[in-house]
Formats: C-alpha cells, sequence, structure tokens
C-alpha cells in the first residue's frame, strides 16, 4: 500500500478531489482560521493544498463543505445573485462593502462574487448594475480631446481636479490619473488644466540636506510642517513623487535611521534566527522607528545578506559536506522532491551546496544534481576544493538570493501560488551587492548536457510534436514552474531577466517550436531578446520583469525591430507584470495589428499545464486576428475551451 501511494504522487501533483476532502474532513477542524493555522503547522502533506480553491475550482464548494462542518453553503447561481444586487441599487464597491458588512445580506449572496462565480463575473459595476466598465477594459478618449475636455473646466488645481473627480460629474471615458493612462503624452498637472503650476524643486540631495536640518522624528511632524506654511516651495510636501527614483522612505528622508553599524549591532542583540523571526519581530510593534524594515533598501551599498544582519553566519567545511552527502545517498531514492529540501534546510546543507557549485546557478540544479546523477556534481566540486570553508547562514535562514524560507519552499515543492504571486513580482526590484553573475540558466544547461535538448544558433527545422514524452514533458514543466517561482524571489533584476530568457527558449523547445535565443543584428545596432518560428511566421521576442507596469513605449521598440523585419514577421510582448490600462487600446489603433502580449499569468498557466504552448500562441494570434485584439488572457483562453467542450457558441 505505502508503494502504490508513493508511486501514485510521483505521478500527480495533488490527490483526487474526493480524497482530499476526505483526509481534510478526519481532522475535524472548524473554521477557516483553524485551517490556516494547520496549513501553517507544518504537518499537511505536500500533497494536499493549502488553496483548494486554486486546485480543485470545478469541485471546490466553499469551505464549510472543504471542512466537513456541517454548515455547506449553496449559492444562488450567478443570474439570479446579480439580478438581486442589482436591485439594491448600490453604486459602488464601497457601498457593497458596507452592505455586505450590514447583516442584511443573504447567505445565499457571496461577499467576494468574484471567486465564487470567477467564469462569469466580468467587473463590479457590472455586478451593481451601475454600468460602469472595470477600469482594465475601460476605454479612455484620446489624449488631446482628455485634456481639451479638461481645459475647459478652468481647475485651477490638483485640489480642485481630485474634488472634480470625486463629484461624479467625470465623464467615464475621462481618467482620474491621467499619467497612467496617457504615459508617453502626459507633462503635468499644469499642463493637463492648462494653467501655470510648474514648480522647480531642489536636487535630492539638497533637498534631504535641508529636511534633516529639521530634526522632525516621524511622518506626523512631517506633515504638521508641510501644513504650517513654514516649507519654502523649493522643497516637496510629497518627495516619493518628484524624487521617484532617489526616494527610500519617510525616514531616511527625515535622517532618523541609525547608521548601518549601530543598527545592525541593535538586531544582533534581538538573537533572531531566520527571516521569518525578523519579519514577525517587524511586525510587532516592538521595533524602534530607526531601525528600517528593509535594510537592503535603506543600505543598499553595506548590506550583504539576512544572515550578516542578523548575525547568525556559521561555517561548513567541505569534508563535512562530503560525509553528509555520503550518509544521504542511500535516501536518496526514497524521498520526495520536497522531503529531500526540507532536509537540507533544516541543517543549513542547501545553501552551501550552492555555494558549492556557485551562488549564480538555481536551487533546483541541487536537487536534479542529487535526483539524477547522485551528486557526482557536488562530490566533484567538493573534492576540487577540499581545503576551503563555505561560508553560510544558519538553519533556515534564506541566503542573499532568496526572499524567505517559508514562501520558497511553499512556492517552489508544492506548486501553490496564487494570484497574490504576482503582486510578489513587483517586490524584487533592490539594488543587491551580488557580485557579477552568470546568465547562463543553470537549468538549461542542465538538459543540453544530459542531451534531453539540442540547442542550436540557427533556426533548424524541429518536430512538430513535443520533442520528449507526454509524461516526461509534464515533469520538465514542473521543474521549469519550480524554477519560475524561484524566479519570483531572487533580488537581482538583471539576473532575473537573463534567466527568464533562457527558460523561455526551454519551454518552447519542450514544445518542438524553432527557437533562436538572443542574438543582434544590424552591425549590433538592435539586440532581440529572442525569435521563434510558428506556423511559417517568424516572432521576435521582448521579455520584460519590472515592478512599473509597461508603457506603449517599450512596445515601441518591439514595433521598431519588427517593421524592420521580413513580411512575414510578427512580435510577442512578454511582461510579467503587465502594461498599462492604455496599452491595448492603443494597440488596436495601429494600422499594423503585428503585436501579441503575454503575461505572467499567461506564462503561469503553460507551465502548470492548464493548456499547451502552441495551442495557446494560436489562440492569441486568432484573436489579434480575428477580434483585434492583442490580448487574449489564460482566463478568456480557458473559458472558450469550456464553452467548446459543451457546445455552445
Amino acid at each position: 500500500m505505502e508503494k502504490k501511494e508513493d508511486n501514485r504522487r510521483k505521478v500527480h501533483i495533488w490527490r483526487p478531489f474526493a480524497e482530499a476532502r476526505a483526509f481534510v474532513r478526519e481532522l475535524e477542524l472548524k473554521s477557516h482560521a483553524e485551517w490556516v493555522t494547520y496549513c501553517k503547522s507544518g504537518k499537511k502533506p505536500s500533497d494536499i493544498p493549502a488553496y483548494p480553491l486554486g486546485v480543485y475550482r470545478a469541485e471546490y464548494q466553499g469551505t464549510d463543505d472543504w471542512l466537513g462542518t456541517g454548515r455547506t453553503r449553496k449559492f444562488r447561481s450567478f443570474t439570479e445573485a446579480r439580478i438581486y444586487v442589482r436591485r439594491l441599487g448600490l453604486k459602488s464597491r464601497d457601498e457593497w462593502e458596507v452592505y455586505c458588512k450590514s447583516g442584511r445580506k443573504p447567505p445565499d449572496i457571496p461577499t467576494h462574487p468574484d471567486k465564487i462565480y470567477w467564469l462569469e463575473f466580468e467587473s463590479m459595476g457590472d455586478w451593481l448594475g451601475t454600468g460602469k466598465p472595470s477600469t482594465r477594459n475601460r476605454k479612455y478618449r484620446p489624449f488631446i480631446e482628455a485634456r481639451a475636455f479638461v481645459r475647459k473646466l478652468e481647475l485651477k488645481s490638483h485640489k480642485e481636479w481630485q474634488a472634480f473627480c470625486k463629484s461624479d460629474k467625470r465623464p467615464l471615458d475621462i481618467p482620474w490619473q491621467p499619467w497612467r493612462i496617457y504615459t508617453s503624452e502626459y507633462k503635468d498637472m499644469g499642463d493637463w488644466l492648462g494653467v501655470e503650476l510648474t514648480r522647480h524643486y531642489h536636487p535630492f540631495i539638497e533637498a534631504r540636506a535641508f529636511v534633516r536640518e529639521l530634526e522632525l522624528k516621524s511622518h506626523a511632524e512631517w506633515v504638521a510642517y508641510c501644513k504650517s506654511g513654514k516649507k519654502p516651495p523649493y522643497i516637496p510636501s510629497w518627495p516619493n513623487r518628484v524624487y521617484r527614483s532617489d526616494y527610500k522612505g519617510i525616514n531616511d528622508w527625515l535622517g532618523v535611521y541609525r547608521s548601518f553599524t549601530e543598527a545592525r549591532a541593535f538586531v544582533r542583540k534581538l538573537e533572531l534566527n531566520t527571516t521569518a523571526q525578523w519579519r514577525a519581530y517587524c511586525k510587532s510593534g516592538k521595533k524602534p522607528p530607526d531601525i528600517p524594515a528593509t535594510p537592503m533598501k535603506v543600505y543598499s551599498t553595506e548590506y550583504k545578506s539576512m544572515g550578516d544582519w542578523l548575525g547568525t553566519t556559521n561555517r561548513w567545511d567541505n569534508k563535512a559536506l562530503l560525509a553528509f552527502l555520503f550518509d544521504l545517498r542511500p535516501q536518496l531514492d526514497h524521498l520526495e522532491n520536497r522531503e529531500l529540501y526540507d532536509l537540507l534546510q533544516q541543517n543549513g546543507a542547501f545553501t552551501a551546496f550552492r555555494r558549492v557549485l556557485g551562488m549564480s546557478i538555481s536551487p533546483i540544479r541541487v536537487l536534479r544534481d542529487l535526483k539524477d546523477n547522485n551528486g557526482e556534481e557536488l562530490e566533484q566540486a567538493l573534492r576540487n576544493t577540499l581545503d576551503e570553508n563555505i561560508a553560510m547562514p544558519t538553519t533556515g535562514l534564506s541566503d542573499e538570493t532568496m526572499a524567505d524560507e517559508g514562501v520558497n519552499t511553499v512556492n517552489v515543492f508544492e506548486n501553490e501560488v496564487s494570484s497574490a504571486t504576482f503582486g510578489r513580482y513587483s517586490s524584487s526590484m533592490e539594488k543587491t551587492s551580488d557580485t557579477a553573475l552568470s546568465t547562463k540558466s543553470p537549468v538549461l544547461q542542465k538538459y543540453i548536457n544530459r542531451g534531453d535538448i539540442q540547442l542550436s544558433q540557427q533556426q533548424e527545422d524541429l518536430p512538430e510534436e513535443p520533442i520528449v514524452s507526454k509524461r516526461k514533458l509534464s515533469e520538465q514543466l514542473h521543474l521549469l514552474l519550480t524554477t519560475f517561482d524561484y524566479l519570483c524571489t531572487t533580488k537581482d533584476v538583471h539576473r532575473r531577466g537573463y534567466q527568464l530568457q533562457d527558460l523561455l527558449n526551454l519551454l518552447f523547445q519542450l514544445y518542438g517550436i524553432p527557437v533562436q535565443k538572443s542574438f543582434t543584428r544590424n552591425e549590433g545596432g538592435e539586440q532581440i531578446d529572442g525569435a521563434f518560428r510558428l506556423d511559417g511566421w517568424h516572432y521576435l521576442v521582448e521579455c520584460r520583469w519590472r515592478e512599473k507596469l509597461a508603457d506603449i513605449r517599450q512596445l515601441d521598440g518591439l514595433y521598431g525591430q519588427v517593421g524592420r523585419s521580413g513580411k512575414q514577421t510578427m512580435g510577442l510582448f512578454l511582461s510579467i507584470n503587465g502594461w498599462s490600462e492604455n496599452v491595448c487600446q492603443l494597440l488596436k489603433q495601429n494600422a499594423s495589428k503585428s503585436i501579441i502580449l503575454m503575461d505572467g499569468k499567461d506564462l503561469r498557466g503553460v507551465l502548470s499545464s492548464q493548456t499547451n504552448l502552441p495551442d495557446f500562441l494560436e489562440a492569441k494570434i486568432e484573436s489579434l486576428n480575428l477580434a483585434s485584439e492583442p490580448f487574449f488572457g489564460l482566463q478568456q483562453y480557458l473559458e472558450k475551451k469550456r464553452t467548446k467542450r459543451n457546445g455552445i457558441f
């Protein structure tokens, strides 16, 4: 029976819904809070998802049904629920939230309709019946027309503009934050309103020096000072808006942080051991205001790692690592990836092994070497540097390329990332003092070395079907998914971008799509992130993974590259964090419909085997050619497949 269970787990990431629910019900948990506590306790099996809605969307019927509390709630159909809600006459999301908290809402009407009716739900405006489209799908007037309309209002200040926007007099096709919609045309509020509002501020260093001499101690004191009338006009009230690239927070602005040496000495006395403990301490209210919660931002030139910040570094010597590797080998065939990872993390060997191979490599390479090669690469590297010591953080502490142990463990080895994961993509933009990192993806190099994939600098013909078996494809997609989740936690933006390109190269080749890696052309005048060929057409690829949403200026570069190519050339623009709201609208206005869009959710949908890459790309191309829509997202694609499968047209 035990052997059968092990085999099943290797084939399936999650247990079937009925088995998983039966297991959970035996725990006799009584509430969602108890379920969350249980998931965090470390007792949950790896094939039971902490977020069942994301795994069993078709079968999941709510927490009460999942836990078996006997309070199973059944909601009305989407159409019936929406009719009921529209009769309430609510006008906004705020009014809806107030109504939900009032106690008057029937239990069969969900508080979060977007989660319960995830296929049918379009927007809060559609749900309430206000007729307001979601901001993502809203169409705005061209910039010239919108600005002309606003100037006729004869508003004199930004405050008057805000008051107008709150008055319900603003047309829906006039954005209240024009700088987000018209990223390339918008200049400033004075130009938008047609009045002279331009101010000339001191450079950041001079302005901050002036403010620090005031010896203010808190944000409240800064606000009071700004309202006092004593602030010179050349010092901005909102430095985060004026000095976007230099501003590091209100404490740095006021100069209330301790020096790095003093702050680190204070933190080390706390005797914290892990990143999770440090975060808990920061949220406890006990942290002094002059100690930063994110030292890597404030002390960007002095900060080394969380281990150095907490004072928890120790030393492994290579002889100890070799002895540990020899003891580990007999167990490797019996350990699942998650179990192996936990074992290595518990005694600190995981980070030590990574440092032996070089910190530029992906964590998955350590596991692949242990599982596939019995740790031979590690052994060779250890023997080559037998007399050296490996400095590393202590047990449970993430190194400088990990965000934290808990998040990385769950994301990488349980494949359990909710939509909040994409909120974390934009949190990795901090500067790092790491040395130069390799741009070659270790995952890709591993497959090349094993002969699974033959890379070519030219676009040679490859088979139309995936070059590996269906089962092997699923396994390798899962490996790419773990690598993608790991990249979400890394701090080095440039390294993340290069490894994203390598990941895409491997993904396309797994599906037998001819691909060409990053190259230059026109005597080095143009840098192309990559290219592939599909159905006789060539596609130039532009990859972007930045905190700020992409705007039309980033796509203009790809448009130029496509325009300077042959007639059978199109472009694929991949932006993990998406793009500003006006991008799709502007692309549709372009006479040359030659760019298709892809975001992080799309990519993760392919890596998690929700769809296959060739079919998804063809659907995107069809949407562009027939519907003039440059973006056809994963949810739209899955809904279309479901509708077609049910015979609904």
